[in-house]
């Protein structure tokens, strides 16, 4: 999931360093439903958590082969 230890956010313009990163865990959604419909399709998912400089902290999904911001912590 991460090519590298993580050292940088980048999003929407910003470009933000991290203090502390954690994870990356892999997520098994809905392991218990069968259904093609309600899987992930196969698909990779993960979780990490990352500390900004300016100690702002956020959760982060991976997904379709991307990052996304799934949270962030107050």
């Amino acid at each position: 999931m991460f090519s590298a230890d993580p050292a940088r956010l980048t999003s929407r313009g910003r470009d933000d360093r991290l203090r502390w990163w954690a994870g990356p865990w892999p997520v098994d959604e809905r392991w218990w439903d069968d259904r093609p419909e309600a899987g992930q399709g196969g698909s990779r998912t993960a979780r990490a958590q990352v500390l900004l400089e300016d100690e702002r902290a956020l959760l982060l999904c991976y997904r379709q082969r991307r990052w996304y911001l799934e949270g962030s912590y107050e």
